[in-house]
């Protein structure tokens, strides 16, 4: 009789427990105020591969940054701030229109897009995402509560001769707190050449 009451009682604690655990592993859309900002920092290492070119390799380091509603990208150099045009960089960071809200452990989508490299025609590619764990984070501005979504494309498909089929993995950490994705990392690795692109948020400001 002693451990069913008790059985009854770990459940019972269980109802009052799960729905804080839920919610601290539950993300909804970010709500986004004028006066909001994000520095972000772009670092690329490649082995053969040319991934030059692109928007957010431009600046030492940006900013993006909501006025009016809207949110738009600066490039950062020393105390000058530059307007410019990088619709990859607000994807990589805000990922309003990459990730699915809510967020929480084990959700899973399928989206289609496009992908464009530098020189070359858009192509259609089929992105899966997956919502892979709730964990910790450290970066420069400190250390975040995150969800891991995994993000995976075919870049290439099998070609002739043996060539074997070439997928690209991204991966987003966004922190629910910050609204917004505090790390993204995009790999890829094929027939000996290599590239790690590594977008960081390095500081930040919400308006309360």
């Amino acid at each position: 009789m002693k451990t069913l009451y008790q059985a009854g009682f770990v459940a019972l604690m269980w109802l009052f427990i799960y729905p804080s655990i839920s919610h601290g592993q539950r993300a909804e859309a970010p709500v986004y105020k004028n006066g909001d900002w994000w520095r972000i920092k772009h670092e690329v290492t490649r082995v053969g591969f040319d991934v030059s070119g692109t928007c957010q390799q431009a600046y030492p380091e940006n900013i993006i940054r909501i006025d009016n509603g809207k949110a738009s990208v600066f490039g950062l150099n020393g105390d000058q701030q530059t307007p410019i045009n990088c619709p990859l960089l607000l994807t990589l960071v805000l990922a309003r229109d990459e990730l699915k809200f809510p967020l929480y452990v084990g959700l899973a989508w399928s989206a289609s897009g496009t992908r464009q490299v530098p020189g070359m025609k858009p192509m259609n590619v089929d992105n899966k995402y997956e919502v892979a764990s709730w964990e910790k984070i450290t970066t420069p501005n400190g250390e975040f509560d995150v969800f891991k979504i995994t993000k995976s494309f075919l870049r290439s498909a099998a070609g002739f001769k043996g060539i074997k089929p070439s997928w690209q993995t991204q991966t987003y950490f966004y922190a629910p707190s910050v609204k917004a994705v505090v790390q993204h990392r995009a790999d890829e690795e094929n027939a000996g050449e290599s590239f790690t692109q590594i977008t960081t948020v390095v500081d930040f400001g919400l308006v309360q």
